[in-house]
């Protein structure tokens, strides 16, 4: 049985961790708040591009470099998002299983040349433990820090890539949410480009007037497109990160509420016991 002494320091400990975890939740929920933010003014944005996008497309038979698979996949690009830190339950567990998942797929195509573009420094970090891959353009510590520009420079090198024929399939990696209690890790590809996931939008009427045509608008705005979609997926995976590090703090500071009533209830039996026995041996030596 532990003494007071141990009690007590243990209590200290656990009300300093609590204190922690504590002050960890409200860091993450209020940078939730703000990406929640970014997110639903985005959706906003994208659903405005998706229609008329979609507007354009309608109808028609789009042949474009970004829309076209190559005839045979050799070479393949993935992007993967992660977070920087830990503490946010198997957000990061769940992403490089996925990233396990879909190399492993390709391999058993037969496809020998894979490489790797990580976000974030843990899913940098298990890049490097993956045999059979390369890393290029990594980046490390951005999982909280990536601009739209910085994704839509990366967007467009690998549109680029694409096009010349460099890469043959670009895949993402990310952890899509949907809410505090859902989140889901996706892999989808992002190059070649499906015009059928642009969703909305009727076909133009012929009262319209376009300048330039409508192939050309389509060529300018479906890599714009492209790059918003790419910031939307990494929006999307970092308010997944504060949403389950909310929910691993919750956990963790509701277990040491627990723990410390434990330790309190236990102190204070041991204290009474100790304090009904010094009284006992009082009253025995006055007795004597």
């Amino acid at each position: 049985m532990a003494s007071l002494k141990e009690i007590k320091t243990r209590i200290a400990s656990v009300s300093s961790t609590l204190k922690i975890t504590s002050a960890m939740k409200l860091v993450a929920s209020s940078k939730l708040r703000k990406v929640q933010t970014a997110t639903v003014s985005l959706n906003r944005y994208m659903e405005s591009l998706s229609n008329i996008l979609g507007s354009l497309i309608a109808g028609k038979q789009i042949s474009m470099p970004l829309t076209q698979a190559h005839d045979k996949i050799s070479k393949v690009t993935i992007i993967v998002i992660s977070s920087n830190s830990s503490l946010c339950g198997s957000y990061n567990g769940n992403v490089i299983k996925a990233l396990n998942k879909t190399i492993t797929e390709y391999q058993s195509k037969g496809v020998s040349q894979i490489e790797i573009i990580p976000i974030g420094e843990k899913v940098a970090r298990a890049s490097e433990k993956i045999s059979g891959v390369s890393r290029v353009m990594t980046y490390r510590h951005s999982a909280e820090k990536c601009t739209y520009g910085e994704l839509a420079e990366l967007a467009r090198s690998l549109m680029d890539a694409f096009a010349k024929g460099e890469t043959d399939e670009v895949k993402i990696v990310y952890t899509r949410f949907k809410s505090m209690s859902s989140q889901s890790v996706q892999s989808s590809v992002f190059l070649p480009f499906d015009t059928n996931n642009i969703k909305g939008g009727a076909t133009l009427d012929e009262d319209y007037i376009l300048e330039p045509s409508a192939v050309e608008i389509i060529e300018h705005l479906l890599p714009y497109t492209m790059s918003t979609m790419l910031y939307d997926s990494f929006l999307s995976s970092n308010a997944s990160e504060h949403s389950a590090r909310m929910i691993a703090m919750q956990t963790a500071t509701d277990n040491a509420k627990e723990i410390l009533e434990e330790l309190r209830l236990t102190y204070n039996k041991q204290r009474q016991t100790a304090i009904t026995e010094e009284l006992t041996d009082i009253s025995n030596g006055a007795q004597k």
